[in-house]
């Protein structure tokens, strides 16, 4: 069974978009960090965003039967 074209490049999009996040987050954390925010506040900060994200995307989500 030969794998198809989609099949074939998605998990390397999904690496190029999981560098390009690390890469932006990591540029604006040496932007951010010593001036405006402390690590602990950065981090906090993420993990607040990253919950309420999660819950937002969970809501329209449709019940499993």
């Amino acid at each position: 069974m030969q794998p198809t074209n989609r099949s074939k490049y998605l998990p390397h999009a999904a690496l190029m978009a999981v560098s390009l996040i690390y890469g932006a987050n990591f540029t604006l954390a040496k932007q951010v960090m010593p001036l405006y925010i402390q690590p602990f506040g950065f981090i906090l900060l993420r993990v607040i965003l990253n919950r309420w994200y999660r819950l937002q995307s969970h809501k329209h989500k449709r019940p499993y039967r």
